[in-house]
C-alpha cells in the first residue's frame, strides 16, 4: 500500500524503485513493479479502475462529518473516532492503517482529528467472520 501513490507510481515508472520479488504458489518467481501499489490503490482511489464510487478514506470522512452534524448528540464522536477498528483480510496490507489515517486526518475537523486512533487487532483477518458467527 503506497503512502504517497503518485510519487511511488512515478518512481516505479522511472525505474527508481526496484521491483518486488514474489513467488507464485506453484513456485514460479515473479517480479512486481507498479502493480504492487496500483492494485491496492483502488481501495482508496477507485477511479483508477474506472469505478466512480468513493474510496475508503472518503467513506470514513463522510461518516465522521455526518455524525458531527447530527442534532441529537447521545454519543461521543471523539470516542467513536478514537476507536476505528480494522478488520478483514485487506487490512493486513502493509501500510493500510497508516494510509487510512494519513488520508483521514486532514479531511475531518481538527477537534475530532485530535482524538483519532486506528486499532490493529492481531486477529483482524478473521474478525469479520468471528463477529458474524456470534450473530447466527
Amino acid at each position: 500500500m503506497a503512502m504517497e501513490y503518485d510519487l511511488e507510481y512515478e518512481n516505479f515508472k522511472r525505474g527508481v524503485t526496484s521491483p518486488t520479488p514474489y513467488v507464485l504458489p506453484d513456485g514460479t518467481p515473479l517480479d512486481l513493479y507498479e502493480e504492487c501499489i496500483k492494485s491496492t490503490e483502488c481501495l482508496f482511489n477507485p477511479i483508477i479502475v474506472q469505478k466512480y464510487n468513493p474510496g475508503l478514506s472518503e467513506i470514513l470522512t463522510s461518516l465522521v462529518h455526518n455524525l458531527d452534524q447530527r442534532k441529537e448528540k447521545n454519543y461521543n464522536i471523539n470516542q467513536l473516532v478514537n476507536n476505528i477498528v480494522l478488520s478483514g483480510g485487506n487490512t493486513n496490507l502493509v501500510n493500510f492503517g497508516g494510509r487510512l489515517y494519513k488520508d483521514l486526518i486532514p479531511s475531518i475537523p481538527q477537534h475530532i482529528a485530535m482524538s483519532a486512533r486506528i486499532v490493529y487487532p492481531e486477529n483482524r483477518r478473521d474478525l469479520s467472520w468471528k463477529g458474524a458467527s456470534l450473530i447466527t
